[in-house]
C-alpha cells in the first residue's frame, strides 16, 4: 500500500516515516509534504491508499484539507498531539486517530485495520463482478445494478432510480420523493456504474435519470423529475446537460 505523510514539522515527517519503515513492511511512503496545498496538487495525479495528516498546520489544517481531497475513497489517519480533536475526526470520516509521539503498537494496529478493510473491500468487489458476469451471460438484457450498504450488496434496476445524492463518502439513491437507501459509493462511483444508462451528473452532488426528466429550467438552472422532485444544475454541467438532451 502506497502512503503519503502530511505534517509542517519536519522532524515529525522524519520520525514517522522510519516509524512505518520499522515497524509496517507492507506500506511504502511515496511522498512526503510539509506543505499541504503540495500533496493536494501530487494527490490529483497519483493515486494513493493511505494519508498520514497533522491538525495543525498554517495555511490549511487538516481538516481543511481532508474537505479539499480529491480521491474520497483514501483512508486518512489523523497525527497530532492534541486529543481534543478525536471527535471532529470521526465526524470528517477520518479512518483512524494517532496521538503523537506515535506508537509502534498503535500504528500496527491502525494499519492492521487498514488491511482488513481493503481485502474486505476487493472481496466485494469480486462478488459483484462475479454476479455481474453471470448475469450478463445469461442474460445479454440484463439492467439491473448492484450496489454495497452495510456490508450487503442490493440490486436495483436502473429505471427504478430517479436520482443519487452525494453523501461525502457515500450516496443516497432515491426511488421517489422520500424513499431512498444509502450505499456505501461516493458519487463519483456510482456515475461510473451510470454509464451506459441514460442518467446525467448535473450538480456535483446530483446525478439525475433522464427518463424521469419533466421540465429543465434553463434561466433559474434546475430540473424538475417525477414525483415534482427539483433538483439544482451547476452551471459547469448546463452544457453538458443540454447536449445530453
Amino acid at each position: 500500500m502506497n502512503a503519503i505523510l502530511i505534517d509542517d514539522e519536519l522532524n515529525a515527517l522524519k520520525s514517522l516515516a522510519w516509524e512505518i519503515e520499522t515497524f509496517c513492511t507492507d506500506i511504502k511512503v511515496v511522498g512526503q509534504f510539509s506543505d499541504p496545498f503540495d500533496a493536494l496538487k501530487y494527490l490529483e495525479k497519483n493515486t494513493i491508499d493511505i494519508v498520514f495528516l497533522d491538525i495543525e498546520m498554517p495555511g490549511l489544517n487538516g481538516f481543511q484539507f481532508i474537505d479539499l481531497c480529491p480521491q474520497k475513497s483514501i483512508k486518512i489517519i489523523i497525527t497530532t498531539a492534541y486529543d481534543q480533536y478525536a471527535i471532529q475526526a470521526i465526524k470528517k470520516r477520518a479512518f483512524d486517530y494517532l496521538l503523537k509521539p506515535i506508537d509502534s503498537d498503535d500504528l500496527k494496529d491502525c494499519i492492521d485495520k487498514i488491511k482488513f478493510e481493503i481485502d474486505q473491500e476487493k472481496s466485494q468487489i469480486d462478488i459483484e463482478k462475479i454476479l455481474f458476469d453471470f448475469t450478463s451471460k445469461t442474460n445479454p438484457n440484463y439492467q439491473r445494478l448492484s450496489f454495497n450498504s452495510d456490508s450487503k450488496l442490493f440490486f436495483y434496476d436502473a429505471d427504478d432510480i430517479l436520482y443519487a445524492k452525494s453523501e461525502g463518502n457515500n450516496s443516497f439513491i432515491y426511488f421517489d420523493k422520500t424513499k431512498k437507501k444509502l450505499i456505501n459509493h461516493n458519487l463519483k462511483a456510482v456515475e461510473e456504474k451510470l454509464l451506459n444508462y441514460p442518467f446525467a451528473r448535473v450538480h456535483n452532488s446530483f446525478i439525475i435519470n433522464l427518463n424521469k426528466l419533466i421540465e429543465f429550467n434553463k434561466s433559474e438552472q434546475y430540473v424538475v423529475l417525477h414525483h415534482d422532485v427539483i433538483i439544482p444544475v451547476s452551471r459547469q454541467k448546463k452544457d453538458e446537460l443540454l447536449n445530453k438532451l
